[in-house]
């Protein structure tokens, strides 16, 4: 019981907090058309894993910073067909690439994991020692990539 309470109030903080920063109302901090970079290095690497990128063109305009609460890296907002990753963040490589391979997941249909890039934990230190090391990268997103065949393949 004290789980699901605990679930159903961070579910709702995680949905205002999207309507907030999501809104048309709301002007970002800032669009910075660098981080674009890891949107392409993530099309390059579903094309050689036999992933189909064409629905990020599909399904996502921008690319947004702005100020989100700490416990949240990033949020993929279809509606606005915006990622929306947190400015705090947006000088870390390690986290902006983890962080928008994460969102595109979401796009292909993937769930929150309990590890891995779908991993939802913010440990920042953890995230930045599993990732600077390219094997472990490669290793995790291989597995990304895997998962998300199978989800297409599961929905065709």
């Amino acid at each position: 019981m004290k789980k699901l309470l605990l679930f159903s109030i961070f579910t709702i903080f995680t949905i205002t907090t999207m309507l907030r920063c999501c809104s048309s109302r709301v002007t970002p901090v800032e669009v910075h058309p660098y981080v674009y970079k890891y949107v392409e290095e993530f099309k390059k690497d579903a094309k050689f894993f036999g992933v189909s990128p064409t629905i990020i063109n599909d399904s996502i305009d921008s690319v947004v910073l702005y100020p989100l609460h700490p416990s949240l890296l990033g949020l993929y907002s279809p509606i606005n067909r915006q990622i929306v990753i947190n400015s705090a963040y947006s000088k870390d490589p390690i986290i902006m690439r983890k962080v928008i391979y994460h969102e595109l997941g979401h796009l292909y249909g993937l769930p929150h994991d309990t590890g891995g890039i779908m991993g939802t934990g913010t440990q920042l230190e953890h995230i930045r020692s599993m990732y600077s090391n390219p094997q472990n990268w490669d290793l995790h997103n291989a597995y990304l990539f895997f998962r998300i065949k199978k989800n297409l393949d599961k929905s065709n």
